[in-house]
């Protein structure tokens, strides 16, 4: 289960995003996760575990935009939402990974500094 070690390392950077902006309380983190790179009711699981151990995000919810996996031919550049071993535009073989590994910390909302 590596969606709890990436749990972690969200709230961390959350936290110093925080500090840096003087937030005296976290009521939501915004995150776009990639089909592919973690579970997103692991997440959800690992969050709500450990948020408590990260003031000031002690309360902040959860939003995930999960990016749906996509694969390309890079000779004709079909797009298909499955890893198939021959492009259905050319038959050409070695589809590339276009998205779906994606995670990123989009923004923070919450309370300013008092």
């Amino acid at each position: 289960m590596h969606e709890l070690a990436l749990v972690e390392e969200i709230l961390k950077a959350c936290q110093q995003a925080a500090a840096s902006h003087r937030m005296r309380r976290v009521t939501a983190v915004h995150i776009t996760v990639g089909e592919l790179a973690a579970c997103q009711d692991a997440l959800r699981f690992a969050w709500e575990a450990c948020r408590g151990r990260f003031p000031p995000l002690e309360e902040a919810r959860l939003e995930i935009q999960e990016v749906p996996a996509r694969w390309a031919c890079p000779h004709c550049g079909t797009q298909y939402p499955e890893p198939l071993p021959r492009c259905p535009g050319c038959s050409a073989g070695h589809p590339r990974l276009e998205s779906g590994l994606e995670l990123r910390m989009d923004y923070l909302e919450g309370d300013g500094s008092p």
